[in-house]
């Protein structure tokens, strides 16, 4: 799994990066009201409006191995949502919430982005 996907990414629709001046392979942060991520942007299949970040990164495998990079953002997920869950059913609330995908530094050029998601590849 490392090899095929070694950092972390977020995904948008081709219609949100093309409206927000985005492209495959530019550095993204990621915001919320609770943190950020930054990651490598792809546009995907994805519904207009929404932005998906894979749940399985963290820190082990960093130098700092248990916390966020001191120079900002980190690359999990679970730094951008809430430590809540539904009253009634227990679920944890830590898979949604509003967030903001702004540009931190354009793509390398020449250097292509990696597309491909766990279920399809553009």
């Amino acid at each position: 799994m490392n090899a095929a996907a070694p950092d972390v990414w977020a995904e948008i629709s081709p219609a949100e990066a093309s409206a927000q001046g985005l492209a495959d392979g530019d550095l993204v942060r990621v915001t919320t009201p609770r943190g950020a991520v930054r990651a490598r942007l792809r546009a995907t299949a994805i519904r207009d409006g929404m932005v998906f970040l894979p749940f399985h990164y963290g820190y082990w495998d960093t130098p700092a191995g248990h916390r966020p990079p001191d120079d900002g953002p980190g690359r999990a997920a679970n730094e951008t949502t809430v430590t809540d869950w539904d009253p009634v059913s227990k679920q944890p609330l830590f898979k949604t919430g509003a967030a903001r995908v702004t540009l931190v530094a354009r793509r390398a050029s020449g250097t292509g982005a990696r597309t491909e998601t766990a279920g399809s590849s553009t």
